[in-house]
């Protein structure tokens, strides 16, 4: 009999929790105008036109988590407006929004991988001297050393996860990648590094949506 890791275990509840709670989100709190503006800010949709242009199932996925955690309303995002006028409706719920609440991207660069564990080692390339054991049954499959990886993580007690988006990039481009970093605000980041992915990124298919 095979026993079951109770960190994968934690993950997968998580997981399927933080899937169904991102749909509530965007049911109770996305508008058209949220959108227009993340598609806008991403460059996928032009300010004068009605429809967005996506290219695939993974480009929806990064609009909508640009719209949830980047677009901010009255100084704060989607996922902290919901967490204050609604709330989790389950113990699971409210720990996923509470680090939700508190996530922020980082650029992080790939020194270990456990695939038996379903975990990924990495380290902090923006100064933070921060050290992440990440979680992931699709990532820790297909990743590979020295990758830099900018994502955000979604740190709870039992297990650090993404939040289901994230853009790879090869150890080459690290020097161009901090220096985007240090140059731009936290939402020109993110889009700035959608649009670098879609140009020179990594084409991995693992974020477990």
């Amino acid at each position: 009999m095979t026993l079951k890791n109770p960190i994968v275990e934690r993950y997968k509840r998580y997981r399927s929790a933080g899937n169904k709670l991102n749909h509530k989100i965007i049911d109770a709190m996305m508008t058209e105008d949220t959108i227009k503006i993340a598609g806008v800010a991403l460059g996928i949709k032009e300010k004068n036109k009605k429809l967005l242009t996506l290219e695939s199932e993974n480009e929806a996925d990064e609009l909508m988590d640009f719209a949830l955690y980047e677009v901010l309303i009255d100084g704060k995002n989607l996922v902290t407006h919901y967490a204050n006028k609604i709330g989790g409706s389950s113990r699971t719920e409210r720990d996923l929004l509470t680090a939700m609440g508190i996530a922020h991207p980082g650029l992080f660069r790939v020194i270990a991988i456990q695939p038996t564990s379903f975990q990924v080692e990495m380290e902090d390339v923006i100064g933070h001297e921060r050290i992440l054991k990440l979680t992931d049954l699709g990532l820790s499959q297909s990743i590979e050393k020295e990758i830099i990886l900018f994502f955000r993580p979604i740190a709870l007690a039992e297990c650090t996860m993404t939040s289901g988006v994230g853009f790879p990039f090869p150890s080459t481009m690290e020097k161009e990648l901090i220096e985007i970093w240090h140059t731009l605000s936290a939402g020109e980041r993110y889009a700035k590094y959608f649009k670098l992915s879609h140009r020179s990124g990594i084409s991995m298919g693992y974020w477990p949506i």
